[in-house]
């Protein structure tokens, strides 16, 4: 007769067996999803690896082997090949834009500054009331202005601004000087004064002839659009790593909704559509300032004016 013992005994090697089995087979399972996972991973490796090259380097030869990653890396390859092609054939076609601008501005100021000057002799021997030399000096002068637009912005396209910049410790109080002795015959003409509160000895680090025009180019639209008889202000702050440079006017003001377009190319906001300018002037500010590591702000009401920050670095970087 069996005993209790040796029915618990045939009981316990049973399900031992079992357990053991089970063990066995997540153990499988598990190694399974291991090398899975590890294969995956390879894989994702393999085609990151493959996409790099391809954005890297596009004469990188992709691998032909039949399977979905090599299709779409086939795909993506011709996809960034012709992407490039079109990228260069514009840079190409662009550069040859710029060159055609510039050589066609360059041609045409020669002629003009000789009509301003034939001009002014008419109308220093003028003798009649007649005011159509006056208006031809007007156009001339809107034409050379334009020219001279067009000059500054091929120049910047081709980095000839930006990518020689002379950048060295320079005197606030003498870059303010220059720029606001460029802009006193317009801001005369408007009976504008421009007051300036700046350390003679402060000093920042700037190509002194092209951060001159900047100011100068904020400074222009300052007296360009507020009224007659009204004052600008210019502020010097310094701080631990940057001078800061605030320009302020009492004109008509810029829309909280257009403050971010004014830095673009060729923008004109709606109220100054009916004055003179092509919307540079601020482009090629912030592209000067920003390549010397300094930088430009603007605060606006419409009718209550604008003030202008600019940050030029204190130390080289």
């Amino acid at each position: 007769m069996i005993t209790l013992s040796v029915v618990y005994f045939i009981l316990s090697q049973y399900f031992i067996g079992h357990v053991l089995l089970l063990g066995a087979y997540l153990i499988l399972v598990l190694l399974s999803s291991i090398t899975y996972m590890l294969l995956v991973k390879h894989q994702n490796a393999s085609l990151i690896r493959r996409l790099n090259d391809l954005f890297d380097k596009i004469d990188y030869k992709p691998d032909y082997t039949d399977n979905e990653l090599s299709s779409l890396e086939q795909k993506l390859y011709t996809l960034i090949k012709s992407h490039k092609a079109i990228t260069e054939q514009i840079e190409r076609e662009k550069e040859q834009m710029n060159s055609l601008i510039s050589d066609v501005a360059h041609q045409v100021k020669t002629p003009l500054s000789n009509i301003i000057m034939y001009t002014d002799l008419m109308l220093e021997n003028k003798s009649t009331d007649d005011d159509k030399p006056e208006k031809i000096r007007m156009q001339a002068e809107k034409l050379r202005f334009l020219i001279d637009a067009l000059i500054k912005i091929s120049r910047c396209e081709k980095g000839l601004i930006t990518g020689n910049l002379k950048i060295y410790q320079h005197n606030i109080k003498e870059l303010l000087t220059r720029a606001v002795s460029d802009i006193l015959p317009a801001s005369r003409q408007k009976n504008i004064t421009i007051y300036t509160n700046c350390d003679p000895k402060l000093t920042a680090f700037f190509d002194m002839k092209w951060t001159s025009e900047a100011i100068y180019n904020i400074l222009d639209n300052a007296v360009k659009y507020s009224n007659a008889n009204s004052i600008i202000n210019i502020k010097t702050t310094p701080y631990e790593f940057f001078v800061r440079i605030d320009i302020t006017d009492s004109g008509m003001g810029i829309p909280e909704n257009e403050q971010a377009d004014i830095w673009k190319r060729f923008y004109r906001g709606k109220l100054v559509n009916t004055e003179n300018g092509v919307g540079i002037g601020l482009y090629l500010t912030k592209e000067i300032l920003t390549s010397q590591h300094g930088y430009i702000e603007v605060a606006s009401k419409p009718g209550k004016g604008s003030t202008f920050s600019v940050y030029l670095p204190r130390t080289q970087i």
